[in-house]
């Protein structure tokens, strides 16, 4: 039952230091788990500040103060936050804000139910793996009237339980531009897909 608003003007930004984040699951400017009834609306902006995140990261594990096996150039522990990751919630919108500057995935919704995403627009090209939207699955979802420039997957949806499926989603009146994928269907597909409505996307 919480509502998070920004107004005209206000920009919510992501700190510089990735050790600042919980490193104990996925890490997000905005994380939510287990909840119902949650919202971000207005116009206001949510700024990762990705780029310098992303070379603090690689600066970090250049130093040794991380392990990572670090294959082309690219730390592979996940320690490049998101902007928003929701687990296991309930009833959510999403309003009207722009995103932009993620150090990974813009935003992920995973096992989630009833989810409305209208109107945002997505600016996503401060580092590679940069998906405009991630939704892993979940059940009755839609994403409408919005704009996503990427620089990885712009839609991308998974199935990362075997147990689960990713079903009744919505994708109406988008525009995307992708590096790689405008919509995707994976990368993983355990559980599957059911009822996927693809209507009026602009590539």
């Amino acid at each position: 039952n919480v509502t998070l608003h920004l107004l005209e003007g206000a920009v919510l930004l992501g700190t510089l230091n990735p050790m600042d984040y919980d490193r104990k699951g996925l890490m997000a400017l905005i994380l939510c788990h287990d909840q119902q009834n949650v919202a971000i609306t207005g116009i206001g902006v949510i700024d990762g500040q990705g780029r310098q995140v992303a070379r603090n990261v690689v600066e970090i594990v250049h130093k040794g103060l991380v392990k990572d096996a670090f294959r082309n150039d690219r730390p592979e522990v996940p320690i490049r936050p998101m902007l928003i990751y929701f687990r296991s919630c309930k009833n959510i919108f999403i309003k009207g804000v722009t995103m932009r500057n993620a150090a990974a995935w813009v935003q992920t919704y995973d096992q989630c139910k009833n989810l409305n995403v209208d109107s945002i627009t997505v600016d996503s090209r401060a580092f590679w793996n940069n998906d405009g939207i991630d939704i892993v699955d979940c059940d009755s979802v839609a994403i409408t009237n919005s704009y996503i420039d990427s620089d990885d997957d712009g839609v991308c949806l998974k199935s990362h339980d075997a147990a689960a499926v990713c079903q009744n989603i919505l994708v109406r009146n988008c525009t995307i531009r992708s590096s790689a994928n405008a919509i995707k269907f994976g990368t993983a597909s355990l559980g599957g897909f059911r009822n996927i409505k693809l209507i009026n996307i602009k590539v």
